[in-house]
């Protein structure tokens, strides 16, 4: 491989201002995927691809999963969401987390579901609900256990393995398949193709290695989210009542749990 270390980002949609790193690394390339043709940047290579999808999160999202794609000739990449500003040297959290590890990300600070997730995502509008709904069943329906980990997604560190690679692109079908919601989905690809992954130290909020931004805008709604509330209530509960007996007893056939879904 020609470069060891790329630090990269994607900011789509005008929902993020791009942070400048406080710590700029000789030999480390900085990457900005965006849409925003005035865009400037001292350290950031600014890069405008063309973008498949007209969902902006979708377009990141493909970026951001597919980093052996994006940068193929990189031995290692660290993904940071266009929330974050970087506070060390790349180099230095590489060596911190990926000594033996190949995959480095914060865990959930809240949850430890995935199944979950999929839930407070039907429950906050981020999503389709009957896609998110769909996603759990399937998920149960091919053994996930619950309450088996859940990282926060907003940096990713990953060395460009074989396994790693595989563990993205099934992530990303995942994608495809059902939610955008990234973080209800790499848990479950984690379990099926063997991946380990080192956790990193304190919270997306808090932690020693980056500053956490809100974004500049909410960008337009999910479509789950304009549903009307009563019916994303109703397939919030009935995924509640489902998780609820699936963690009761995660043997039985998914297809026996399934709430009466009345919409």
């Amino acid at each position: 491989m020609n470069h060891r270390r790329v630090v990269y980002t994607a900011i789509f949609g005008g929902s993020d201002r791009l942070h400048e790193p406080a710590v700029v690394e000789p030999g480390c390339d900085y990457v900005c995927f965006t849409d925003d043709l005035a865009l400037k940047s001292a350290v950031w290579d600014i890069r405008r691809p063309h973008m498949p999808f007209a969902d902006s999160r979708r377009n990141a999202r493909m970026l951001k999963i597919l980093a052996h794609r994006h940068f193929a000739d990189y031995e290692y990449s660290i993904w940071l969401d266009g929330t974050f500003t970087l506070l060390c040297p790349p180099g230095e959290l590489i060596e911190r987390y990926l000594d033996e590890d190949d995959f480095a990300a914060f865990k959930h600070p809240r949850r430890n579901c995935l199944y979950d997730e999929a839930l407070a995502c039907i429950q906050m509008g981020k999503d389709d609900p009957l896609v998110l709904f769909g996603q759990a069943r399937a998920y149960m329906s091919d053994g996930y256990p619950p309450d088996n980990g859940l990282i926060y997604s907003g940096i990713v560190l990953r060395r460009h393995s074989p396994l790693v690679a595989e563990t993205c692109e099934l992530w990303w079908q995942e994608l495809v398949r059902h939610s955008k919601r990234d973080q209800v989905s790499f848990n479950y690809v984690d379990w099926k193709t063997g991946l380990t992954y080192a956790p990193l130290a304190g919270s997306w909020r808090v932690n020693p290695h980056a500053t956490y931004s809100r974004h500049l805008d909410d960008q337009s709604p999910a479509r789950g989210a304009r549903l009307p509330n009563v019916r994303r209530r109703a397939i919030a509960l009935a995924l509640q009542v489902t998780i609820a007996r699936y963690k009761a007893c995660p043997k039985t056939p998914a297809a026996s749990l399934q709430h009466n879904l009345q919409l």
